[in-house]
């Protein structure tokens, strides 16, 4: 059953707090605007980088989204 991707959520929250708060601004934005984002780190860097794809794509809910690999 798909699951919220929790780190996706918070990178997604910290945007927001640093005035990132919606799709085309988040789309758009520049390695000059990440590296304004406080104790920025590599995987929230790269986690962005994924979210600005999705945007791109049409697919924003795909980032927010995980498929739970259970085991039977």
């Amino acid at each position: 059953m798909p699951e919220l991707n929790q780190t996706n959520l918070k990178v997604f929250a910290r945007l927001i707090k640093s005035g990132f708060s919606d799709e085309q601004r988040i789309a758009n934005m520049g390695i000059g605007d990440l590296l304004k984002i406080p104790k920025i780190t590599p995987a929230e860097i790269q986690a962005i980088d994924q979210f600005q794809s999705a945007i791109k794509a049409g697919n924003t809910l795909s980032f927010f989204i995980e498929e739970a690999n259970h085991d039977t």
